[in-house]
């Protein structure tokens, strides 16, 4: 386990804080079996109470979620100080609306912020990388950036990462954890936050209906 390796003492001898959002960000694992991983790989583990501290996002962006998600607990708290920023939703029909919805999406962005600031992501990376083909700017794989071209890859390479603007696309494939890779993809953002969304998935954001496999 990296954190055993990189505390002097490891995890079972040191005196550590970690501050992890179990409860929203569980796209590898479930945000419970995670949290068990480490109670029962750290002895005398300590859980304070959930994080509701927004560490990443605007408050703009942070109300939106709670609002959209019906996040429980909620944010009570940012460290930014700035509070404002742009949300764009852009619900599309189907499959069909989505190179273009996105393409509008990437040539809005570019006129606030320079290629490389704005990352487009999504939990179906296949169907992105056809869409990215189409688009009709320099781009490139978050894994390899390039100056002057925009990024793009799957919410799950850019976990833990961030972006000046950032852009999500669902398809209408099935995505049994919409809710997670939603939210991963969500705070992301540093500033601007867009997406592009089929109509009939908006319900599963609130947790109102679970999508089947």
């Amino acid at each position: 386990m990296f954190l055993d390796q990189i505390l002097k003492n490891g995890l079972s001898k040191s005196k550590f804080l970690a501050c992890g959002d179990f409860g929203h960000q569980g796209i590898y694992l479930s945000g419970s079996e995670s949290l068990k991983n480490f109670i029962e790989f750290v002895p005398d583990l300590q859980i304070p109470t959930p994080l509701r501290t927004n560490c990443r996002n605007t408050k703009t962006l942070g109300d939106f979620l709670t609002k959209t998600m019906s996040l429980n607990p909620s944010y009570d708290s940012y460290r930014r100080l700035d509070t404002e920023s742009d949300v764009l939703p852009r619900p599309v029909k189907g499959d069909s609306e989505i190179l273009q919805t996105t393409a509008n999406l990437i040539y809005e962005s570019l006129r606030k912020y320079t290629p490389d600031q704005v990352v487009v992501l999504s939990a179906q990376k296949a169907q992105l990388s056809d869409l990215m083909s189409k688009v009709k700017v320099k781009t490139t794989e978050v894994r390899t950036p390039r100056p002057g071209s925009v990024r793009w890859g799957s919410v799950h390479e850019f976990k833990g990462l961030e972006a000046l603007a950032v852009i999500l696309v669902e398809f209408e494939a099935s995505n049994p954890s919409i809710r997670e890779t939603f939210y991963v993809g969500a705070t992301r953002s540093i500033y601007d936050f867009s997406f592009v969304i089929p109509m009939d998935k908006i319900k599963n954001l609130a947790g109102e209906a679970n999508e089947q496999p």
